[in-house]
């Protein structure tokens, strides 16, 4: 998603998803946010989809190579998540639901449009 702005200062707008909690490092400005991490750029906000034919949370590390600062995961996926962010120094969100999260993300991200 291209930004409307050239960041935004996550902090204000991640404390309104529902029910998601910070468990790893200080999310910081966002300049994009993404669920297909072909298309991550420096300093993305990358959000882990359970799907039907695969699982977002595969893409982790592939997101984190492209420079990802921040990641937002579904809580009950932890398993997968938590190996792949272990020894590194993003903010990791969690949500109950990253499908939710993510339309809530985007609205915070352009400031509700």
């Amino acid at each position: 998603m291209a930004p409307s702005r050239a960041t935004t200062e996550a902090a204000s707008w991640l404390a309104n998803l529902t029910d998601a909690s910070i468990v790893a490092g200080r999310p910081g400005p966002v300049s994009a946010v993404c669920h297909d991490s072909r298309r991550v750029v420096a300093g993305a906000l990358f959000v882990a989809i359970p799907g039907y034919e695969t699982d977002g949370h595969r893409f982790l590390a592939d997101a984190l190579q492209r420079g990802a600062t921040a990641l937002l995961v579904q809580a009950d996926r932890k398993a997968r998540w938590e190996p792949q962010v272990r020894e590194t120094d993003v903010a990791v969100i969690t949500a109950p639901d990253t499908r939710r999260a993510l339309a809530q993300a985007a609205a915070g991200f352009f400031d509700h449009p």
